[in-house]
């Protein structure tokens, strides 16, 4: 079946929960991507975690591709649902061309996409699912990696991926100086309700 349009997938979430289903539908879509089964699915779940058999549908196609191409995509999950390619590029430690090949694979697997100068993952199902096989040495080296990175660069606007990052190697007093520089960057750009929210999170 094609892809559900935004309007499509609110009328199937009317349809499972009723009009005043209080369902996000744009988060939605972008976890789901528009497949019809996993739109189903997410509004079943309600919020919780993935079962493992809708964990392993998701994860087929990760299962179907080379170790080498599996250990850079749970690299590129670290990152989020999509990452330009420099900051990928810095991130992994290995010959640049193993990365290329390991890329390439994944993109003709479509678990990921190539997007402009970026590659991202064709639902955040997969990221979430892909994340989720790390084992706790790589989750922390990988988020390390990512907010080091995202330090070194100094793009304006990345002070809340960095402090997602952080928290997730658990080290507060990075985090909390990451979520100090978000709430800065979007009370400067009007974003009052993302300045309120990282002010709350910050202890």
């Amino acid at each position: 079946l094609r892809r559900l349009s935004l309007e499509e997938i609110a009328a199937q979430v009317a349809h499972l929960r009723g009009p005043d289903h209080g369902v996000g539908v744009p988060v939605l879509a972008r976890r789901s991507d528009g497949v019809p089964f996993l739109v189903e699915e997410l509004v079943a779940l309600d919020g919780h975690a993935l079962p493992e058999s809708l964990r392993d549908v998701v994860l087929a196609r990760y299962h179907g591709v080379a170790g080498p191409t599996q250990a850079v995509l749970r690299m590129r999950a670290a990152g989020g649902v999509s990452v330009p390619h420099d900051l990928v590029e810095a991130v992994h430690d290995g010959d640049p061309s193993e990365l290329e090949a390991a890329l390439r694979e994944a993109v003709e697997a479509h678990i990921l996409s190539a997007r402009d100068t970026s590659y991202a993952f064709r639902h955040a199902l997969s990221q979430e699912a892909i994340e989720g096989e790390l084992l706790p040495g790589e989750s922390a080296r990988f988020h390390a990696r990512y907010a080091e990175e995202l330090e070194r660069a100094g793009e304006p606007g990345s002070a809340a991926q960095i402090a997602h990052h952080w928290s997730k190697v658990r080290n507060g007093p990075r985090a909390f100086q990451a979520l100090l520089r978000a709430t800065r960057e979007a009370r400067e750009t009007g974003a009052l309700l993302s300045a309120a929210s990282f002010g709350q999170q910050a202890p």
